[in-house]
């Protein structure tokens, strides 16, 4: 009865080191790696494009955008030109667009998100925007956020923020 007893207990005790085992091989398991798609439109030519996620872009003359699609999130960067984006509805992976020092952060809305040289414009045509300077330190502005009918400007450091009717704000 004793070596049953014993028995037992080691075959429990092994059972408990390989179920962690298993569970500390799945933790550590390298991350799939995340392929970015890009893209663009020429001078002068506007492109519609919907993502793999089932969310839209258009770009407007002279833009590029890359686009990587992950499980926990959805991050495009804004490389160069005006993109407007609507946002296919996903609470478990925010949808943020990148560009000039700050993001613009959406779960589902429509947006659109303009780089030039010297500033950056978002103007929200639907839901709600949270804007992010990505600053590190004192320089970093506080997030604000922006709801359906709010035009962002930053330009020289500044952010300006004003309200418009929204069909204005479509225009």
């Amino acid at each position: 009865r004793r070596d049953s007893r014993r028995r037992w207990l080691h075959f429990t005790a092994a059972a408990a080191l390989a179920a962690c085992a298993l569970l500390i091989g799945w933790t550590l398991r390298p991350a799939p790696p995340v392929a970015a798609s890009v893209y663009a439109s020429s001078l002068g030519q506007v492109r519609n494009f919907t993502l793999a996620d089932g969310s839209h872009a258009i770009l407007s003359s002279d833009s590029r955008i890359e686009v990587r699609l992950q499980p926990h999130a959805r991050d495009i960067t804004l490389v160069r030109g005006e993109a407007i984006f609507e946002v296919a509805k996903d609470p478990g992976r925010p949808f943020t667009v990148a560009a000039a020092g700050y993001r613009a952060i959406a779960v589902g809305t429509r947006y659109g998100v303009r780089r030039d040289a010297a500033n950056l414009r978002v103007v929200v045509t639907e839901g709600t925007v949270r804007l992010e300077s990505t600053a590190p330190g004192p320089s970093a502005h506080p997030a604000l956020l922006l709801p359906a009918g709010s035009v962002a400007l930053v330009r020289g450091g500044g952010v300006l923020v004003r309200s418009l009717a929204l069909a204005q704000a479509r225009d």
